[in-house]
């Protein structure tokens, strides 16, 4: 991976700015209620509100948990995961969507074409969390930094960052405790770009796909 460069570790400043997010609705975001604070301790705790985030919280619910006891962190500013960072025009999903979407028989959804589009699946996952319960227990711009076990209280110690005000940059820390965590970020949880040279004094247009 010598060729790449992650970029939420580049030493420029204008490589760095490529992670920002260009969809979240910051002055929306900043209005809500925060659902986790410092010090606060949660039965479990979800990384990641992509497919595998989402799907797990509703089987907990399912199994006869309280959506209460479920709290979800996510670093981007909405629900989706791949489907909400990938938004390029004309994207579909390349599996067949009677196969590729969960729980479509609880949800009472017929997916309207067999190739089901970027915008679709996000619709759709946006409404697994409403049916759910599960709108306001998802922490948005919030990075998970550090894990422990901690066996005198029983509980995992999740060191946190959490961004408030314009492009999420006004940061503060965040220790939760949680007696189980689940980890769901997926396969490429940090973006890259390839080490051009000349690429970070590039003065034209730049965005990260």
């Amino acid at each position: 991976m010598d060729q790449f460069q992650d970029l939420h570790l580049a030493d420029n400043e204008r490589l760095r700015h490529l992670v920002d997010d260009p969809f979240a609705d910051h002055p929306a975001l900043d209005k809500l209620s925060p659902p986790l604070t410092s010090g606060d301790r949660v039965k479990f705790l979800i990384v990641g509100a992509g497919m595998g985030g989402i799907l797990n919280a509703i089987r907990l619910v399912q199994a006869g948990f309280s959506a209460d006891q479920i709290r979800i962190i996510e670093v981007a500013g909405g629900i989706g995961g791949t489907w909400y960072w990938n938004r390029y025009p004309g994207l579909h999903c390349d599996v067949e969507a009677y196969i590729y979407l969960p729980m479509l028989e609880e949800m009472g959804y017929v997916p309207p074409q067999k190739y089901e589009s970027a915008i679709g699946i996000r619709s759709y996952l946006i409404s697994m969390v409403k049916k759910y319960g599960l709108e306001d227990k998802i922490m948005f711009r919030t990075q998970l930094d550090g894990l422990q076990w901690d066996d005198s209280i029983q509980a995992w110690k999740a060191d946190m960052r959490t961004g408030r005000g314009e492009n999420g940059q006004e940061e503060s820390i965040l220790r939760v405790n949680a007696e189980f965590v689940f980890l769901t970020v997926g396969l490429f949880p940090l973006p890259q770009v390839p080490k051009v040279p000349g690429l970070a004094g590039f003065e034209g247009p730049m965005f990260h796909t």
